[in-house]
């Protein structure tokens, strides 16, 4: 397709000097190179060429790989013409050439526009082109445009470009927008993206003709004011001068003939020159008498030539049409893609393999805080959107292992600064050749679902930390329910101790008031006898009864009144002593931070079993208390060095009548213990000491502080 605006063509330098006797054509290198040229040659044969990969039709890389396009059979034949053997090194982009000749890494640049805007690492050598630069818009932009009249508009050009350059440097007040490729600066103004598009008119036509951007044209033309300047030449990087002068005698050494063959193989008829070249004026006039000869023989055949031109007109006619209906299906293809783009709700993006966006739809720029697509593009994503720059890495690694991300969540940064977080689906787009050449896909905003899932998570949290409450809670419900139930345990037992001791104590007292009546009656019946006496003895023994069992009822009296509690052992032990003189008693403590569960009476049970040491154990002059544990439960040993308790004596001295005859301390004890389920017994060996075993229960006892495990 030949893109509509101006009419400018593609003119191929025909005026180039020409080395007398070098301009035959024939093979061979032909060139005329001075001695010190030719020497140079032979020290210097193989140089290399940076091409753009993607200008066609002046040079590319092919689908085999092969560097191809106008500027490359010129350089093939220099290379013959020269004897120099020109390799092409296959670089991504043009940016990586134009850093590669400035690096001093290759030696031309097989495409470069004469230019002063790249004065200090460039020299060129005489042109062999002059196409002309344009501006290309949408077709309905009416009217002829100018570079001065796009100030204030977004104007794509190839990054790295001549025309880049001079957009750059020349006029500040366009919204220059840099591009990787001429395929995408021409989509960008398709799509509407960018205002117009500013190149050379040869590759965009072919770009516009492959891709079928039919809502394009040429809408303006740009002169620039050295008539020298932006003609196509070899760029010869400025430290080889001697180069410069070897590829300018090659180039002037192709021939005419050479040169029009060129231009058959790559430039379409359309892009011709309307002007005529002096030389085939000259050659017409030759010619014309020549003519009139042939014209005469051409007349002879002109019927059966009718009809080939006939065949063949019609089969033109075919296939234009056919080209008319494929061009008409791309530009509907084209205006329903531009129609969902600019439609879609979720965001559709485009970037280079840099980050910098080359297309958004208008959805886009309404979810970043933006006017419109073209502000953003242009800009780098990772610089003015990501939050975190490095998600931009991890993006761009999880893409290249498989080829695509699905669902990919990132922070993103609004032109207000509020963050949103987006789920971008997203791959690779390829070039021509294959390789990637950026990053497109759609995101939305999922803001909205990611606070609902903070909120949920706390809800949930919460509702766990409810759950862990409640279950501390039921678990000291339990505790103080277990500790209930063994206080009324303790209590009903309380009850059924202190029945007995009101049966008991009552019949005792009973007992001993009806003994006493009957003494003193005997007593008021022989005031005066002998007898008398014995009975008064026999009557204060019977009021000393009556005081032990009201003593006895009154310790027996508050026994399981108060609830049981953990208690010290040690503690609990020097606080019972305290009470007595046990100064000549050495006294040994091995029980550390042991704790029992027991009546607030247990102070009571020490000081009977020591009171029991001071009055029954005669030599005794040492005490000791330890534990030991037995299976899941814990002996208490209280032990001391005297005499012993003989061993029919070692169960009755816990009963009661034996306690009215000896004190009350030892079935005190017994009955203390036993209100948490503690029992006692005396386990000593007579003539060696008593000793008190208590056996604690499994849940009555614990150890605490450094001494617990």
């Amino acid at each position: 397709m030949v893109l509509a605006g101006t009419g400018a063509g593609l003119f191929l330098t025909r005026d180039l000097p020409l080395i007398p006797g070098n301009a035959d054509g024939g093979g061979g290198i032909s060139a005329r190179l001075t001695p010190d040229e030719q020497r140079w040659v032979a020290d210097h044969p193989d140089i290399t060429v940076c091409p753009d990969p993607d200008y066609p039709p002046f040079e590319y890389f092919d689908e085999s790989g092969n560097y191809a396009g106008i500027s490359a059979d010129y350089l093939r034949l220099v290379g013959e013409k020269t004897g120099l053997t020109i390799t092409a090194i296959h670089e991504t982009d043009w940016r990586n050439c134009v850093r590669r000749i400035q690096e001093n890494r290759t030696d031309i640049l097989g495409t470069v526009f004469i230019s002063d805007l790249r004065t200090g690492y460039l020299n060129y050598t005489a042109p062999y082109y002059q196409p002309p630069l344009v501006i290309i818009t949408r077709r309905n932009v009416s009217g002829d445009v100018s570079l001065e009249s796009l100030s204030g508009r977004t104007v794509a050009a190839v990054e790295g470009y001549t025309s880049y350059e001079l957009l750059r440097q020349k006029y500040p007040g366009i919204s220059l927008l840099p591009v990787p490729d001429i395929g995408a600066g021409l989509e960008s103004v398709s799509f509407g993206t960018a205002d117009a598009y500013f190149g050379d008119l040869a590759t965009a036509s072919w770009f516009v003709e492959k891709e079928g951007l039919s809502n394009l044209r040429v809408a303006g033309e740009y002169t620039p004011p050295d008539a020298g300047h932006f003609r196509f030449a070899i760029g010869v990087r400025s430290n080889e001068p001697e180069l410069q002068e070897i590829l300018d005698k090659g180039l002037a050494d192709i021939s005419p003939d050479e040169r029009q063959q060129i231009a058959d193989t790559w430039v379409s008829s359309s892009l011709r020159p309307s002007g005529i070249d002096p030389r085939i004026i000259t050659g017409l006039l030759l010619g014309t008498c020549i003519l009139v000869i042939i014209i005469l023989l051409v007349f002879t055949w002109n019927r059966s030539l009718r009809r080939a031109v006939g065949e063949k007109t019609r089969e033109l006619s075919e296939e234009l049409e056919e080209r008319r209906r494929v061009q008409e299906s791309l530009r509907e293809s084209g205006e329903k893609y531009r129609t969902i783009l600019e439609t879609i709700q979720d965001v559709f993006y485009r970037s280079d393999l840099d980050g910098n966006l080359i297309m958004i739809s208008p959805s886009g720029a309404k979810l970043l805080g933006y006017d419109s697509p073209g502000d953003l593009i242009g800009l780098n994503v990772t610089q003015n959107f990501y939050v975190h720059p490095e998600d931009r890495t991890r993006l761009l690694t999880a893409v290249g292992q498989t080829g695509f991300i699905h669902d990919y969540e990132v922070d993103l940064m609004r032109k207000d600064g509020t963050v949103i977080t987006v789920s971008t689906s997203s791959h690779f787009y390829p070039k021509p050749d294959g390789t990637p050449a950026g990053i497109e896909g759609i995101f939305r905003d999922i803001s909205d679902r990611k606070r609902i899932e903070g909120e949920l998570i706390k809800k949930n949290e919460e509702l766990h930390t409810a759950f862990e409450e409640l279950t501390v809670t039921e678990e000291e419900l339990k505790e103080k329910y277990e500790e209930l139930r063994k206080s009324e345990e303790t209590l009903d037992f309380a009850r059924k101790k202190l029945n007995i001791l009101n049966t008991i104590t009552f019949q005792d007292i009973e007992s001993a008031v009806f003994t006493l009546a009957g003494y003193l009656e005997l007593q008021k019946a022989q005031p005066d006898s002998g007898d008398a006496r014995e009975f008064l003895e026999k009557e204060i023994a019977i009021v000393r009864n009556i005081s032990n069992s009201l003593k006895f009822a009154n310790y027996y009296q508050t026994l399981g009144l108060s609830r049981p509690r953990w208690q010290n052992v040690k503690e609990t032990f020097l606080f019972g002593i305290s009470h007595l003189d046990v100064s000549k008693i050495r006294r040994k403590l091995d029980v550390g931070g042991l704790e029992i569960y027991a009546d607030p009476l247990l102070e009571n049970v020490f000081f009977s079993l020591a009171e029991n040491v001071l009055q029954h154990g005669g030599t005794a002059t040492e005490i000791r208390l330890s534990y030991r544990l037995a299976g899941d439960r814990l002996v208490l040993v209280f032990e001391d060095n005297g005499k012993g308790i003989p061993e029919e004596m070692k169960e009755k001295i816990f009963e009661r009548r034996v306690v009215m005859k000896k004190g009350l301390s030892l079935f005190l004890t017994r009955e203390i213990l036993g209100i948490t389920g503690i029992t006692i017994r005396e386990t000593g060996t007579p003539g060696s000491g008593a000793r008190f075993e208590m056996l604690v229960p499994e849940d009555a006892y614990r150890v605490v502080g450094q001494d617990a495990g």
